[in-house]
């Protein structure tokens, strides 16, 4: 996990903190437009007609955050980074929006990303023990192999 991967909740959560309103997210969006920033928690290399995670986990924030004002903010959010970014929510926009709804610690987002992916990496782990081969391999080990 790192920046570009689990962590980027907490990229989303440092724009998000500049919406206190629902007429706040054109000019905060239109601002990071304007100076060539990314929108960082918008897009996603596999999803690109929009994450799947995202669309469940922004639904349960909406059935369950009721008490929570920044409820309002997130149907903008998603329209105008739809409108001006042509891009839709990820899973790390959710987590942050999770976060924010719901007063998690600063770091909730990561911790929330890790917690979902264990049972996957348990898993994963598991088969890699039981084959004696390793799953999905993206690069060439090059350190020191045990004898």
């Amino acid at each position: 996990m790192g920046p570009r991967h689990g962590a980027s909740s907490d990229r989303v959560s440092g724009w998000l903190w500049e919406v206190k309103d629902p007429k706040d997210v054109e000019r905060v969006l239109t601002a990071r437009l304007t100076r060539g920033d990314g929108l960082p928690g918008f897009g996603h290399q596999i999803y690109k007609s929009g994450d799947p995670r995202a669309d469940c986990l922004l639904d349960m924030i909406m059935a369950f955050g009721r008490d929570s004002p920044f409820l309002e903010v997130i149907p903008e959010l998603r329209a105008q980074g739809q409108a001006l970014f042509g891009l839709s929510p990820n899973i790390d926009f959710a987590l942050a929006s999770a976060q924010r709804t719901f007063n998690f610690p600063q770091d909730a987002g990561k911790v929330l990303f890790c917690t979902g992916r264990m049972v996957g990496w348990i898993a994963h782990a598991l088969e890699q023990y039981e084959t004696n081969a390793q799953i999905r391999p993206r690069a060439t080990y090059i350190g020191d192999r045990p004898r």
